[in-house]
């Protein structure tokens, strides 16, 4: 990033900073280094460029700023220091990292199928047959199995009857604060 001046114009908001931005890009030929959000909603947005265009982009982002929001400051940098531009790459207005570039994946290529093999003029000779199941009448039946279940259980008996289940005793409630024995009341007035 070549810089050659810095302006900065910081605004309360961010539709100030947007209009500062866009009004500032277009009063001149320069180039938006992007914003920097600090707390308390205060924005600072940056131009580089030639000195005069620099002020005059800065000078009309402040007009428009002003006319949607609050500027706070405006400052021009003629000639930055080239340890101010290195800090301003890096951690300021860092220029965001191109995306990369999305390659489509290429299309599938379509493999040839063989061709068919010439037909021989002799035909093939038929499968030998395969050998035929017997019929019905010629399988002897086989007997069928007799099933064995066991014996039948007898029922238990039901338990027998659970005795009765003693209630708890409830402690007696205590009895609650009674009321102070009330004292008489001074009498106001005529005193006897």
């Amino acid at each position: 990033m070549e810089t050659r001046s810095l302006g900065l114009i910081e605004t309360w908001g961010l539709t100030a900073a947007i209009e500062a931005a866009d009004a500032g890009a277009k009063a001149a030929n320069v180039d938006v280094l992007g914003t920097v959000s600090a707390r308390a909603g205060l924005i600072t947005v940056g131009f580089s460029g030639d000195v005069g265009a620099v002020k005059a982009a800065v000078n009309a982002a402040e007009a428009a700023a002003k006319k949607v929001g609050k500027v706070v400051s405006v400052h021009v940098i003629p000639r930055p220091n080239d340890q101010l531009k290195a800090m301003l790459e890096r951690r300021i207005f860092a220029t965001p990292q191109p995306a990369p570039e999305i390659v489509p994946e290429p299309a599938p290529v379509p493999v040839p199928t063989p061709a068919p093999a010439p037909q021989d003029p002799t035909p093939e000779p038929p499968p030998p047959e395969a050998p035929t199941t017997p019929t019905p009448e010629e399988v002897p039946p086989t007997p069928e199995p007799q099933a064995v279940l066991p014996p039948l259980a007898e029922p238990e008996a039901p338990p027998a009857a659970l005795p009765p289940m003693a209630k708890p005793a409830m402690p007696k409630a205590a009895p609650r604060n009674p009321a102070p024995p009330s004292k008489p009341r001074p009498r106001r007035g005529k005193k006897s």
